[in-house]
């Protein structure tokens, strides 16, 4: 369901609204990928969640992202990122193949309902755990692959009323007659306000799921960020569908946002408080590719790409 979220064309107008960037679907035209990611939005507008996720030639398909931003010395910079939805199970069966080893961002998708739930749960994430981190380590890349814990269907956890959680409930987002509306980093992408909910769903796992929490804390980098959402905002009925007035997405923008200020192709709020914000090199002379490629020695031919 997230995965088809990122995908609207709708969100990505909520993007440019809070962090002043163009965002483009890549895909080639009149290709399975298109058809595809097409298909999911159409379903998912007529209140139909996507199923769950299941490898397969049509499904490994990332979706494409082309970012454009212009800074505030005038600068323009263009990312392409490439958005890979990887099920659990192919996560225990990596091999040299598996996409994520391409990736610079990692988001792992944790539901609430499973937390709550038994250890088994627990149990088959740290094997997933396991076996990205081993894979990745080997591969020598572990230390450049920023990792988010993304914890799903966050409206369970809403209900809990632990007042350790409340600096996390302010929703960043309203969803109003189709369109999206931002409401948290109206000025740019805010670090202070992401490290502050972060700082609370930290505490509020520690407290009430200390041995998953631990375990998180004792397999992934320092480096490792927090958020929460909730796509729906409210349980699917049998059939896995949705009513329009059921529909109350939270915070679906906070994982990709975080993405885009780090990279550089967003809009960052000025704030005093925050350490968190990436400090940019200036480079003398030409554009911001062109400096870069410069520094780093880089072909004029060559282009910038992340996936996650």
């Amino acid at each position: 369901t997230y995965l088809t979220q990122l995908c609207d064309p709708c969100f990505h107008d909520l993007l440019g609204q809070s962090l002043r960037c163009s965002v483009q679907e890549a895909l080639y035209a009149d290709t399975t990928a298109q058809a595809f990611y097409q298909d999911l939005i159409t379903d998912f507008k007529e209140g139909k969640c996507a199923p769950p996720t299941v490898y397969s030639p049509d499904t490994i398909t990332p979706f494409i992202y082309y970012i454009s931003y212009r800074d505030d010395d005038d600068e323009i910079r263009h990312r392409i990122l490439r958005l890979h939805d990887v099920d659990g199970e192919q996560c225990l069966n990596l091999n040299h193949k598996s996409a994520i080893f391409n990736c610079a961002d990692i988001y792992l998708m944790v539901s609430a309902e499973e937390l709550a739930g038994n250890k088994n749960s627990q149990q088959y994430y740290r094997r997933i755990l396991n076996q990205v981190l081993q894979n990745i380590s080997v591969r020598g890349n572990l230390k450049d692959t920023r990792i988010t814990v993304v914890i799903t269907k966050a409206d369970l956890l809403k209900q809990q009323c632990d007042p350790v959680l409340e600096p996390a409930l302010t929703n960043s987002i309203e969803f109003c007659d189709g369109v999206f509306y931002a409401k948290s980093n109206i000025e740019g992408f805010s670090y202070k306000e992401f490290e502050d909910r972060e700082k609370a769903i930290r505490e509020f796992l520690k407290k009430n799921y200390t041995s998953f929490y631990l375990m998180l804390m004792n397999n992934l980098p320092e480096t490792v960020h927090f958020t929460m959402i909730a796509s729906i905002g409210e349980k699917t009925d049998e059939n896995n569908r949705f009513s329009e007035k059921s529909y109350k997405p939270f915070c679906i923008d906070m994982p990709i946002a975080r993405t885009l200020a780090d990279l550089g192709v967003a809009r960052i709020a000025v704030e005093e408080d925050s350490d968190a914000a990436p400090k940019e090199e200036k480079i003398p002379g030409g554009g911001f590719f062109k400096k870069l490629k410069e520094k780093l020695k880089i072909p004029e031919d060559d282009e910038f790409s992340d996936e996650f």
